[in-house]
C-alpha cells in the first residue's frame, strides 16, 4: 500500500534554534488533519482507525488500516509533549508519527537542514515572530528534486534547486543597500554622519514594505519613524 506525498500547502514550517538571533532553523513537519485526510482518500474512511493507549507513562498511538482480505493491520508508535499543551501535543504526535510508520509525510525526513539568515524584521521584542510557509516542494521517486520556503511578505528565504544543490544565498553587499537606502530617501542623499549599521537596520526592516508604502509614506517620514523609535 502505497500513499502520495505531501502537497506544499500541507507542509508546516515552525522556526526553531531563534536563541541566536540573526539565524534560524526551519523545521518542516505535517499536521494531524493531513495524514487523515491522505487515508480517507486512499483507503476510505471506513477502512482506518486509530487508537490511542499509555505506556509506561508515554502516550502511544496506533493506526488500524482494513486489508483486502477484512483484516486490521496495525502500526504503532510514541509521541512527545509540546511546549503549549503537553497532553494535546504528545497524543498529536503519536498520532503523526504512526502515520510516518505507514508512510504518510516519511519524505520530510529526507529534507535538508533548513538554516536561514533573519533580518530585524523577523523578531518582536529579540522574539522571532515571522512565519513562513512552503511555495514548492518535489520529489523524483524519493529524491528531493525542489524546495522553496518563503516569509509572509512571499519573500524566499530558502530555494533547494533543481539537481539537489542548495542555491547558496548571496552575501549581502552593503554599499549597494545603502546607496538604494539614500537615493530612495532623497533628504538624506549626500549627508555626512549618518550611522551606517543604524541605516541598514532601517533598511532591513522597511524593505519589505517600501514597495506598498512607496506611494503613500515619504521616506523622510519613515526615517524620523525609526529614530524616534530608538529614542
Amino acid at each position: 500500500m502505497e500513499f502520495r506525498k505531501l502537497k506544499a500547502s500541507e507542509v508546516q514550517v515552525r522556526p526553531t534554534d531563534t536563541k541566536n538571533k540573526g539565524r534560524a532553523t526551519l523545521l518542516l513537519y505535517q499536521d494531524a488533519r493531513v495524514f487523515m485526510d491522505i487515508l480517507d482518500e486512499t483507503v476510505g474512511n471506513e477502512n482506518w482507525q486509530k487508537e490511542y493507549y499509555e505506556v509506561k507513562g508515554n502516550v502511544y498511538c496506533r493506526i488500524g488500516i482494513r486489508n483486502q482480505f477484512g483484516e486490521w493491520v496495525w502500526k504503532s508508535d510514541c509521541g512527545s509533549e509540546s511546549n503549549v499543551d503537553a497532553e494535546k501535543g504528545e497524543a498529536s504526535d503519536s498520532a503523526k508519527r504512526a502515520a510516518v510508520c505507514w508512510g504518510i509525510g516519511r519524505e520530510l525526513y529526507q529534507t535538508p537542514k533548513v538554516k536561514i539568515n533573519c533580518p530585524d524584521n523577523y523578531y518582536y521584542n529579540d522574539k522571532m515572530t515571522m512565519t513562513f510557509l512552503v511555495k514548492e516542494i518535489e520529489w523524483e521517486g524519493k529524491t528531493l528534486k525542489s524546495l522553496v520556503i518563503i516569509d509572509k511578505f512571499g519573500k524566499e528565504v530558502y530555494n533547494y534547486g533543481e539537481g539537489g544543490k542548495v542555491q547558496e544565498e548571496k552575501p549581502k553587499d552593503e554599499r549597494s543597500n545603502l546607496e538604494i537606502l539614500k537615493t530612495y530617501c532623497g533628504a538624506m542623499k549626500n549627508q555626512e554622519g549618518i550611522d551606517k549599521d543604524e541605516l541598514l537596520k532601517f533598511y532591513n526592516y522597511y524593505e519589505p514594505l517600501m514597495s506598498e508604502w512607496r506611494m503613500k509614506v515619504k521616506p523622510e517620514a519613515l526615517w524620523n519613524k525609526w529614530l524616534q523609535s530608538k529614542r
